[in-house]
């Protein structure tokens, strides 16, 4: 899958949903209740798509690492092995669990959590990355933050109690976002 791929087609899709949601940007901020619900379903459907990319990536991180401990005969622990055997968590508490297995039972109750995963907070990148030892920039994880607890106001509240969002904000949010996923990629790919 690669990391630049799949950051492209987060991309992509982004940049679809844009087109398929966010109104003109009109100066006078006067706009339908068909493009305020717009700008709201791009908000919702945007979150969605960083969400899984961000699980997607975790997903493919966490393999690459575990292929690379088996393909070393279990010798090499990188990084990500040492933090998924130092977090395991529900491991049978028997004197018979060997090393290797806890790694492999990390691996598992780690992908388990990545699929029940249902966010981009704060406390969704620390489940998804800080399990392996990596931390998100601070300014990244802020931003999404951010923008998760407004998914989280539209998508589970009336629209009574919403402001209304503003199509340009947004736009210029989720330009932000990308850029900051960018670095994400770039630094991420690197962490072993």
């Amino acid at each position: 899958m690669g990391y630049t791929r799949r950051f492209q087609q987060l991309k992509n899709r982004l940049a679809e949903l844009e087109s398929h949601f966010l109104p003109p940007i009109k100066v006078s901020g006067n706009y339908t209740k068909k493009e305020l619900d717009n700008t709201r379903a791009f908000c919702v459907l945007t979150h969605a798509e960083i969400e899984a990319f961000f699980e997607d990536v975790a997903i493919f991180k966490t393999d690459t690492a575990i292929k690379s401990w088996v393909n070393s005969g279990k010798k090499k622990i990188n990084l990500i092995v040492f933090h998924l055997a130092t977090y395991c968590d529900k491991a049978p508490a028997t004197k018979s669990v060997t090393p290797i297995n806890l790694v492999h039972i990390s691996h598992s109750n780690y992908q388990r959590s990545i699929r029940s995963n249902n966010g981009i907070k704060q406390n969704n990148l620390d489940l998804l990355f800080g399990k392996i030892g990596y931390e998100v920039d601070t300014t990244l994880a802020s931003t999404l933050d951010s923008f998760g607890v407004q998914r989280g106001e539209i998508a589970h509240t009336s629209i009574k109690t919403h402001q209304p969002l503003d199509p340009q904000s947004e736009k210029n949010r989720i330009t932000l976002i990308i850029t900051g996923l960018q670095a994400f990629v770039t630094d991420f790919a690197l962490y072993h």
